[in-house]
């Protein structure tokens, strides 16, 4: 017995750029960007969807400098820290020292280059400082030491008035344990 061989879809074009696998009916863009010839999915059987996604997708590619994924995590630190020269002492203190940071303590080193970050990467260096943000030492660790003592000492002492709305003035008292909203039946007592 022959056994006849599963039968293959065959790519119809259906639009400029765009195409239909015949056995599963989904559309594919298929385009060349910067010389290269790019097939991608556009995950749907909606012609209106797929010409969408096409539109969005040739969007994304402009967008995109392909040499700059050429460029290692450094590099694009160092490109960084040449465009915030305008900004307050303070801030660009903070961004020399986040800067540094990445420099130093990128999953992988600062040799990496920058189409090969992923996620992953981002998250665990993320996690990183956020460990190190913990430690009573750690410089990151200032403005949440600052927060937590003036939470401590709005407990012992009421907050000032400020100019933020009603609604967070009183949430505020609340939470100091103070209710300054009457309740209904203190309206309905006369004294």
């Amino acid at each position: 017995m022959n056994a006849s061989p599963a039968k293959r879809g065959d790519f119809e074009k259906v639009g400029e750029c765009l195409y239909r696998y015949s056995s599963t009916g989904t559309y594919y863009a298929v385009l060349r960007h910067a010389g290269k010839l790019i097939r991608r999915s556009l995950q749907t059987d909606d012609r209106a969807l797929a010409k969408r996604r096409l539109a969005d997708f040739r969007q994304t590619l402009e967008r995109i400098d392909p040499r700059a994924g050429r460029i290692s995590v450094a590099e694009m630190a160092d490109r960084y820290m040449e465009t915030i020269g305008h900004l307050a002492d303070k801030t660009r203190r903070s961004k020399v020292t986040i800067t540094k940071r990445i420099k130093s303590d990128w999953p992988g080193g600062s040799s990496v280059l920058v189409r090969d970050v992923r996620e992953s990467h981002v998250r665990a260096w993320l996690s990183a400082q956020a460990r190190r943000a913990s430690t009573p030492t750690s410089s990151m660790s200032a403005p949440f030491s600052v927060s937590r003592s003036r939470i401590a000492s709005s407990r012992t002492r009421p907050l000032r008035p400020s100019s933020r709305s009603n609604a967070t003035s009183r949430s505020a008292a609340l939470r100091r344990g103070r209710n300054s909203t009457k309740s209904w039946r203190a309206f309905g007592r006369r004294s």
